[in-house]
Order: structure tokens, then sequence, then C-alpha cells
């Protein structure tokens, strides 16, 4: 609301197959972090793109978000923060060997990726 009809957010979900269980708010870090860092520091046209997407062998969930326009945002930093630090910490706990999590910075976006793969 306080973005009004500049803000704009992209959010999908394919079917989700009737066995698809994760761990509660395990993905709220990644939302959390991309209005933080993200939209809430973007003047002009801030965006969110959300995918989550389930199959049988495992979850798909990709977050991509616009970051404020200044000098700093490039570079390697996209491995910074407690917040990553956190849920990579968390996923390694919870999810031992099930599971990728991909993190890349460019000049105007921040995009995470997570796959969690289901053990039968």
């Amino acid at each position: 609301m306080r973005f009004g009809d500049s803000f704009s957010i992209d959010f999908k979900v394919n079917e989700i197959v009737d066995n698809s269980f994760i761990t509660p708010l395990i993905l709220f870090t990644f939302l959390e972090n991309s209005f933080k860092h993200g939209v809430s520091k973007t003047i002009h046209n801030p965006w969110v793109r959300i995918r989550l997407k389930s199959g049988v062998s495992e979850i798909f969930f990709e977050i991509e978000n616009s970051l404020p326009d200044s000098p700093d945002n490039t570079g390697q930093d996209s491995n910074k923060g407690i917040g990553l630090e956190n849920i990579r910490r968390r996923l390694a706990l919870l999810y031992p060997q099930m599971h990728k999590l991909i993190t890349r910075k460019s000049e105007n976006s921040f995009y995470a990726g997570l796959a969690l793969f289901k053990n039968y």
C-alpha cells in the first residue's frame, strides 16, 4: 500500500502435489529479505517475482526482487548478511543433502532459488 501503483508483485504457484510438506516459515526469510533489502529501498518501480513449483520429487521456490539504484549493488556481496547465513544453517540442519540454494546479485536485482528434494 505504501508504494501504490508503482509497486509490482508477480506471484505464481503451480498445482501443489498433496504430499508436499515443508518446515513452517522456511521461505519467509527470503520474502522478508526481498522487502527489507530491495523493495523498501527502491525508489522507482520496485518489484518482486515469486515462483513456487511442486513436483513428485522436489519443491522449487524462487524469488527475485529489484535493488535500489546505487553504486554499491555490484560485486559478490550476495552471500553476506545474517539472514542468508541463518537460512543456510537451517537448511543444512533440516534438509541435509536434500536441498540446493542458489543466490546471485546483479546490478538491478537479487535472486534466490531453493530446491528441496523429497526423501522417499
